[in-house]
């Protein structure tokens, strides 16, 4: 019996010599940006659901939360783009970029936030769901480009 040949598409997934174009730079960075933004909210809607004082809580507010999903979700994929770049190992050197970055940003989660007025460990707990999360996110949407 003879097996038949298989075929890859590539359809939507970008390949790591796509990422040198700026359209499928472009397009991944949609994806990443759309993807935070749908993550985040919900984790944002959620929490408040459970965390009552998540409401008044001025910097996870809706703009707050929008706007930073939107700056996390293009500077991953600048960094991720300058990783391809840069070295042949891309996978690797991006999730530990990415991890790295994600234990930076949790420092002020657990040292400056609990000075904020009003502050709760469930809010807390949600700023660090949203941070882990959103790492997450970048990593696995990312995946198929390293």
């Amino acid at each position: 019996m003879i097996a038949e040949p298989t075929t890859t598409t590539t359809t939507d997934v970008e390949s790591s010599a796509d990422l040198r174009t700026g359209s499928a730079i472009a397009r991944i960075a949609a994806r990443t940006v759309v993807a935070l933004l749908v993550v985040n909210l919900l984790l944002r809607g959620l929490g408040a659901a459970v965390v009552p004082a998540l409401s008044s809580f001025e910097p996870l507010g809706w703009g707050a939360v929008i706007a930073t999903s939107v700056v996390v979700g293009l500077g991953a994929v600048a960094a991720g783009a300058v990783v391809i770049r840069i070295t042949d190992r891309a996978r690797p050197v991006f999730v530990t970029l990415a991890f790295v970055a994600v234990l930076v940003s949790l420092v002020p989660v657990v040292t400056v936030v609990p000075t904020f007025p009003g502050v709760t460990s469930g809010i807390q707990a949600i700023m660090i769901a949203m941070h882990v999360i959103s790492a997450g996110v970048v990593v696995w949407l990312f995946r198929p480009s390293l």
